[in-house]
């Protein structure tokens, strides 16, 4: 049996949340930076920055993101980021490990409902509808 445990800190507070690891980690996530299926050896981080209900994009969300890394110690460039408009205190931690293979399977949530959408809603916004013109 090969131990795949991941040594995790978990930071959290009103501002956001920032998860770092040690050793090699495997990373699925819908962020806006660095999204998708990623596997890292040490110094990746996921962020989930809190925004307000009504963020419009005033601010690019790779900015966000890099300014929450910063803030707190991590590189930018080794980052999942995402964001949410959900309170900070719903955050929740849920652990499941195989004792036989060794692999641990860890989720960060933060939810609301006040913004609810199914899968495969439509969007209220798009990122289409605010590119400049080309013309």
């Amino acid at each position: 049996m090969r131990d795949m445990a991941v040594a995790m800190q978990v930071q959290q507070d009103e501002r956001g949340l920032l998860v770092r690891a040690e050793g090699r980690w495997r990373v699925l996530s819908s962020g806006v930076v660095g999204g998708g299926l990623r596997e890292e050896e040490d110094g990746m981080s996921v962020v989930n920055v809190k925004v307000s209900p009504d963020y419009a994009m005033e601010t690019p969300p790779e900015e966000l993101i890099r300014k929450f890394c910063e803030e707190n110690g991590a590189d930018a460039s080794r980052c999942v980021g995402m964001m949410t408009a959900a309170s900070m205190s719903t955050f929740r931690e849920a652990v499941r490990r195989d004792p036989e293979s060794g692999v641990e399977i860890r989720v960060f949530v933060t939810a609301g409902l006040s913004n609810a959408r199914a899968a495969a809603d439509k969007a209220d916004w798009s990122f289409s509808s605010h590119l400049p013109s080309m013309d």
